[in-house]
């Protein structure tokens, strides 16, 4: 049993992290005010049905995350608990730089769920490349049949900075592998980690239910944003606002802001201009759509946050 000591600290713990997490809370949400007026101003004078729409598919986003992980898991996981835990870990993602928040949270809540640390960490990486194959092949399928919809954008100039930055990440990349070859710890450690992801090749039909499920959650967030354009009167085919969400998850990832903030809706604007919107235009679907998953998730994220904690899924 824990004694008195152990409780207090357990319960010192508990208060640190909420502290922790209620001060990013306000570190975030304060200076955005202005900008969530604006988007809500914006929400307004859209269309009230094609917005609906949109919210619909940015839902269906937690039980496409909670579908994948269900499918992945080694070991059983409640299905509501765990779409109760996806919309938490997106609020801990709106958080934090972008994926580090969701990547921690599911890692949690898996370890909570009885997942071992070299299990927890190869559902959570299983979960993460098939969601970037899965973005790949659905963007390179889109692009191959319905080439001739995309408009004509003018290629930017490569800079001699992008082949500076492109050589520093290659020898990031060798300086990693030297130390992971090196460190028998860490060798060990992913040689068990290794036979943790074999496991899934027993189970070739939970793996593509996992792989289509992964796929349909990057198709509704792509429907989200389409049906957020399409609410302020503007039409543009279905693969180019496919290319402009690769776009804005690209800009967002790169941006070491919490949720990506600002990262993505630099990178959706940018898309849409290239495509020939206008920059007041482009800035407003852009807000639209972060008004919807962004800001929306975060204040339902935080009730299902709390819900977690308070139940101890995570």
């Amino acid at each position: 049993m824990m004694n008195k000591a152990q409780a207090n600290s357990s319960s010192y713990r508990n208060r640190l992290i909420l502290l922790v997490i209620a001060g990013l809370f306000l570190y975030i949400v304060l200076p955005q005010i202005g900008a969530f007026k604006n988007s809500f101003n914006i929400a307004r004078q859209a269309d009230p049905l094609l917005i609906i729409i949109a919210l619909s598919f940015s839902i269906l986003t937690y039980v496409a995350a909670a579908n994948t992980y269900y499918l992945l898991a080694l070991r059983k996981l409640k299905y509501l608990r765990t779409i109760i835990a996806q919309m938490a870990s997106m609020f801990v993602n709106r958080l934090l730089p972008a994926g580090i928040g969701s990547i921690g949270a599911n890692y949690v809540y898996l370890r909570k769920s009885k997942h071992s640390v070299s299990q927890a960490a190869s559902v959570v990486t299983a979960n993460n490349f098939i969601g970037l194959v899965g973005h790949i092949l659905l963007t390179s399928l889109l692009v191959v049949l319905f080439s001739a919809q995309l408009p004509e954008i003018n290629p930017p100039v490569i800079s001699t900075n992008i082949f500076i930055l492109l050589g520093c990440l290659a020898l990031l990349v060798i300086g990693t592998f030297i130390f992971a070859h090196k460190n028998r710890r860490f060798t060990t450690k992913f040689k068990e980690f290794g036979h943790q992801l074999a496991t899934y090749r027993h189970h070739p039909l939970q793996l593509l239910s996992a792989i289509l499920s992964s796929v349909s959650l990057t198709l509704f967030n792509m429907l989200c944003l389409y049906f957020c354009m399409l609410s302020l009167d503007v039409n543009l085919s279905f693969v180019t606002v496919m290319l402009i969400f690769t776009l804005g998850v690209v800009a967002g990832t790169a941006t070491p802001t919490p949720g990506g903030l600002g990262g993505v809706e630099a990178g959706l604007i940018a898309g849409f201009i290239a495509a020939g919107i206008s920059s007041p235009t482009a800035f407003a679907i852009a807000l639209t759509y972060r008004f919807i998953h962004y800001w929306i998730s975060l204040f339902t994220g935080a009730i299902a946050f709390g819900i977690c904690r308070k139940r101890g899924y995570m």
